[in-house]
């Protein structure tokens, strides 16, 4: 009898052990449930931070003057950093050439490109000013002058447009260009002359 206690006993601690050990499992598979409820609620937390961030992105997209949305979706082209003057001079060359050889116009008081500021919603940025005169005997020809220039530039801004008409066939059409330029060639022309 004395081995059956002794066979008991070693029953008894094994089923302790056994009782003891699905007890931790059980306690282990809680904890394990618990994190991922945790896990779980974090990453819904954090979508919902990411959702609201969005909205509120879109919100400011749409408080955006459309003309900051326009250069915003053009500032890859803008981060070129061509020289001011450069920028000015191949804006107006490019402006004739249109005008004379697409829509055999004569083009005349060509002023110098200027650099200029502009305030575009509340925030300055540096352009550079192209002013020109175009003169023919069609207006069609001298608005689609205007037209195939903002299609030349379209980051570029009409500042103004001057239309007239000396009687008969004779028209004239002077317009202020205005071509944003990029913070690199500013930054590319102030380290050069250092």
């Amino acid at each position: 009898m004395r081995h059956y206690q002794n066979v008991f006993l070693l029953c008894a601690l094994v089923w302790l052990c056994g009782a003891s050990l699905a007890a931790w499992s059980l306690s282990a598979a809680m904890e394990a449930l618990e994190l991922r409820e945790r896990i779980s609620q974090e990453k819904e937390a954090a979508m919902q931070r990411v959702d609201i961030a969005r909205r509120e992105l879109e919100t400011q997209e749409l408080r955006m003057p459309p003309v900051r949305k326009f250069l915003r979706e053009w500032e890859p082209h803008l981060r070129r950093g061509a020289d001011e003057r450069e920028v000015g001079i191949a804006i107006r060359a490019s402006l004739e050439a249109l005008a004379q050889q697409k829509l055999s116009l004569v083009t005349d008081q060509a002023t110098t490109p200027e650099p200029g500021k502009v305030l575009v919603g509340g925030k300055a940025m540096r352009v550079q000013r192209v002013s020109l005169r175009a003169s023919g005997e069609s207006l069609a020809a001298l608005v689609t002058w205007l037209g195939e220039a903002e299609c030349c530039f379209p980051y570029a801004r009409v500042e103004g447009w001057e239309l007239v008409s000396a009687g008969g066939a004779n028209c004239s059409l002077r317009a202020v260009i205005s071509q944003p330029l990029s913070v690199d060639a500013g930054e590319k022309k102030a380290g050069g002359t250092r």
